[in-house]
């Protein structure tokens, strides 16, 4: 994926727009398809998986494994949802980054990573406490609406004005 982002920024560079953006979605096929290997491991194999982190023969724990075992399900389908969102996170945020695009890209990571993420969690927590569902289903929220920020900014194409010295003054929003 990193290496998606890098081709692309090389290819803005060489004035080539639809190849760069060619490289990005070539970067998140591959994202994806990783995504829904694990996610479907975590959904098809979570006894398995959760297996990994049984205590040794002879080691003993102050928690029941068939406690981990029951939570530990539902934290792993909460991971299958979060890996496909952060391929398009990461992918899309880093290419709008790559590209130039700094005044959006650092106005929405206060916004969103500051503001949405951390005010989120600290409201959740404090109404909520330690619910383990409340917080994932904030963070799967969180998450799905910052892909959803960064993909439609990237597919609006500020990111191809090839004046680069003004991009930071034109189209914040």
């Amino acid at each position: 994926a990193a290496g998606s982002v890098v081709l692309f920024a090389q290819e803005i560079g060489r004035g080539r727009f639809s190849q760069a953006e060619h490289f990005i979605y070539l970067g998140l096929k591959i994202l994806l398809g990783l995504a829904l290997v694990v996610g479907g491991v975590y959904l098809l194999l979570p006894d398995q998986v959760l297996t990994l982190f049984r205590p040794r023969l002879g080691e003993s724990s102050s928690v029941p494994f068939e406690s981990v075992l029951e939570h530990g399900r539902v934290v792993l389908r909460y991971l299958a949802a979060w890996n496909l969102c952060i391929a398009f996170y990461y992918l899309f945020r880093q290419a709008l980054r790559g590209a130039g695009d700094t005044r959006f890209f650092y106005f929405t990571a206060i916004l969103i990573d500051a503001g949405v993420f951390m005010g989120g969690v600290f409201v959740i927590l404090h109404l909520f406490g330690t619910n383990v569902g409340a917080l994932w289903n904030y963070l799967v929220f969180y998450m799905v609406l910052a892909c959803i920020i960064y993909f439609t900014r990237f597919r609006l194409g500020y990111w191809r004005t090839a004046d680069r010295a003004h991009l930071e003054e034109a189209h914040l929003w």
